[in-house]
């Protein structure tokens, strides 16, 4: 029996998660935590004292862990909280990898390094951030590039559940969701449903430890494009139309042909998205 449990143990590639208290972290560990992905054994990473590896990103040498590991970077912050935080996580990340023998980079970026507009953006077209947020990131994907290092950036759209539409809110505070001129659905996002999300980027993974080479790019998201309006009737929230609102982005969605590519993907519905929050919010905590 002992024999068999070290060729198991032997036989799996070991993922560092860094950011595994965040939001994207939280509901990637309670998903996989449920349903383990084959083949792949997860360390959590994060400045919280919690089981796994305890690392604050830059305030410290970088913990040592298993050689020809791969690394699933999710640290940073929102658009909302010091966004220019961003690139100074990548040199010590880089430096981590370099001391660990890492296999594999895997970076979590954002659809904020484009420019809004009315045709869904691909991975090839030239970047344009329109804020802070989407800026910093950007600059952080380069320095991740320059770093030569085997990496694959993940540009990741709404994730439903731990965005500022659909996440949790406390009772009474209601949505006020600003209004597009001749578009009953609202403003337009590319989204992917948390447990998709999980499946897809378990999958991924499997395809970096099995030695399989992926685009250096790929957009993280299902398609159709969903209304946020859409998506607010599908759900149990309070919501209601704002004032209009001249800054209001109509339309900001990703391509997602190259992943449907390497992996099969569900059509995007509200109601399958709205579904896919509710089954993760029932799985237990990890």
């Amino acid at each position: 029996m002992r024999r068999k449990n070290l060729g198991a143990t032997l036989s799996e590639t070991t993922v560092i998660v860094t950011g595994a208290a965040g939001r994207v972290g939280s509901i990637l560990k309670r998903v996989w935590t449920a349903a383990p992905p084959p083949a792949l054994r997860f360390l959590w990473s994060s400045r919280q004292e919690t089981p796994g590896i305890r690392w604050d990103i830059g305030a410290g040498p970088a913990p040592a862990w298993r050689r020809d590991a791969i690394l699933l970077h999710l640290a940073g912050t929102t658009g909302a909280r010091d966004p220019g935080s961003n690139p100074g996580l990548i040199p010590p990340v880089l430096e981590a990898c370099r001391q660990n023998h890492v296999r594999h980079l895997v970076c979590l970026s954002t659809a904020a390094v484009y420019a809004p507009g009315p045709v869904p953006a691909r991975e090839s077209d030239p970047p344009a951030p329109p804020g802070p947020y989407g800026a910093a990131k950007l600059e952080a994907e380069r320095l991740l590039v320059a770093s030569g290092l085997p990496l694959t950036i993940l540009r990741l759209g709404n994730l439903a559940g731990a965005d500022a539409l659909l996440a949790p809110r406390a009772p009474g505070q209601d949505i006020r969701l600003d209004p597009v001129a001749d578009a009953p659905g609202g403003p337009l996002r590319s989204w992917i449903g948390p447990l998709t999300f999980a499946q897809a980027l378990a999958a991924l993974l499997g395809r970096i430890a099995a030695g399989e080479a992926l685009p250096p790019v790929l957009n993280i998201v299902q398609a159709p494009p969903l209304g946020m309006a859409d998506l607010l009737r599908a759900s149990d929230l309070a919501w209601g139309w704002a004032a209009p609102n001249p800054k209001v982005v109509p339309v900001a969605t990703q391509d997602n042909a190259a992943l449907a590519a390497l992996l099969p993907l569900p059509s995007a519905t509200p109601a399958q998205i709205i579904a896919e929050i509710q089954a993760l919010r029932a799985l237990p905590e990890p």
